[in-house]
């Protein structure tokens, strides 16, 4: 048999080392390790582990741990701090992993912690982070039936998903959907959060599970964007069936042109306040005043927003497909509605946690499969068949030794492990010594 350049993985020839059943090669155990890897690099994401990101200030989103030994639940403080304070400056603390927050800046040494400084920063400003956002997570809990996660008194299996808006964790099964968890989708927006941003419901082409949401889908018609008119004086009524009225009043600071011949009105001025508070005169044609008498029937362009069917929507959790932010309106007066509303983070793609996690897999990190790897090859054939038969050797004498742990359930503590490698260095020296040589 040609030599390789990696160890055989079928033991099934003069190479072979223990039971293919009970075996597993050195690249086995590299790309299981590598596959770690990619899941921790996707949570930490562009995460630093040596400096605290304080000085970056409110970060667009980061890896966040709370210390509940600095910031107990019962404390009525609520902190969080960076990867490399988790590290650093909490590492005996019992901490809980809050995967990730958008636009916070690391609290580890402000006056929430009463007194504790930071390690990496020690003359951080004491001043709280007015901008920093915390929820029920800084505490350990999650969801609408506020429980910590592990739940010690609850066996149920089930997935948790975090909501894009408030950030809170939720077991899907106290999500109000009749959705399977198992169906496709990238994002979740839970039930308050869409009960604040009713908005959301209108854009029911773009819903997973619209089809529970109960809306008229015929209904639902492009609502224009009240920017740039041009208003047709003496005939409203000949206006398309899709174009709406806009009230003067509405309209503030208009610069108007006309023409007696042909009775046009052009209004080149954005219309004053948020699409929200144009609903009632773009979907039904009133006025603002009852008091005016005098409006503009005017054509508005531009905003793809829909307009609310006339069949009222259940509000209900609302699940996303991957490219459904690229779908959002964001014309002027929809990014004043997402600003006045506090989701303008809603149309940055980059916001996203797969974004995120994508930024966290490409991050240059050498981690132990590519050291294992360049080491493995830079070894001949019998030193790979060696290290082979010194890994699988290791693995049954550390499967046999934690076996009496299991079935006497104790805890294994760090001193058994030390006696482990204390004992197994002791055979290994044992073996590689030659025997004693007698002259007789």
């Amino acid at each position: 048999m040609a030599d390789t350049d990696e160890p055989s993985v079928s033991g099934k020839n003069s190479n072979e080392i223990v039971d293919e059943s009970n075996s597993v090669t050195m690249l086995e155990v590299l790309a299981a390790e590598k596959a770690l890897e990619e899941d921790a690099n996707a949570v930490l994401g562009d995460s630093d582990e040596k400096n605290c990101t304080y000085p970056q200030g409110y970060i667009k989103r980061q890896a966040l741990y709370a210390c509940l030994t600095c910031t107990p639940p019962d404390s009525g403080r609520k902190a969080g701090v960076c990867l490399a304070c988790s590290y650093h400056c909490h590492e005996d603390h019992e901490l809980v992993e809050l995967y990730t927050k958008r636009n916070f800046r690391c609290d580890c040494g402000t006056q929430v912690f009463n007194g504790k400084k930071c390690s990496l920063l020690a003359d951080k400003p004491l001043e709280p982070n007015e901008k920093n956002s915390y929820n029920q997570n800084f505490i350990g809990l999650y969801c609408s039936c506020n429980r910590p996660y592990p739940d010690p008194e609850d066996d149920t299996e089930d997935v948790m998903i975090q909501c894009i808006i408030c950030e809170d964790w939720y077991h899907f099964r106290h999500l109000n959907t009749e959705m399977n968890s198992s169906t496709d989708y990238s994002e979740m927006i839970c039930e308050t959060c869409v009960r604040r941003n009713p908005f959301l419901l209108r854009y029911v082409d773009l819903h997973v599970n619209k089809q529970e949401i109960n809306v008229d889908i015929t209904s639902v018609s492009p609502i224009p964007n009240p920017k740039s008119v041009v208003a047709n004086v003496d005939n409203p009524e000949n206006l398309p069936p899709n174009e709406q009225t806009v009230d003067k009043e509405t309209i503030t600071g208009a610069q108007v042109e006309t023409d007696d011949s042909e009775k046009q009105v052009e209004v080149t001025t954005e219309v004053e306040g948020p699409i929200s508070s144009l609903d009632k005169n773009l979907t039904d044609g009133t006025s603002s005043s009852a008091e005016s008498a005098e409006t503009i029937p005017a054509v508005v362009s531009n905003c793809i927003l829909p307009v609310e069917s006339n069949e009222l929507p259940k509000i209900k959790t609302l699940f996303f497909n991957s490219d459904w932010r690229k779908q959002l309106c964001k014309c002027n007066n929809c990014s004043m509605l997402y600003k006045s509303e506090g989701v303008e983070f809603l149309t940055d793609e980059g916001d996203t946690v797969l974004a995120y996690e994508e930024r966290g897999k490409s991050k240059e990190r050498e981690g132990q499969y590519e050291q294992g790897l360049r080491a493995l090859s830079s070894l001949d054939r019998i030193q790979q068949v060696e290290a082979l038969t010194e890994y699988n050797e290791l693995k049954n004498n550390l499967s046999e030794y934690l076996k009496k742990f299991v079935e006497n359930k104790k805890i294994v503590r760090e001193e058994d492990i030390k006696e482990f490698f204390s004992g197994l260095a002791e055979r290994k020296k044992r073996k590689v010594e030659p025997p004693p040589y007698y002259c007789r």
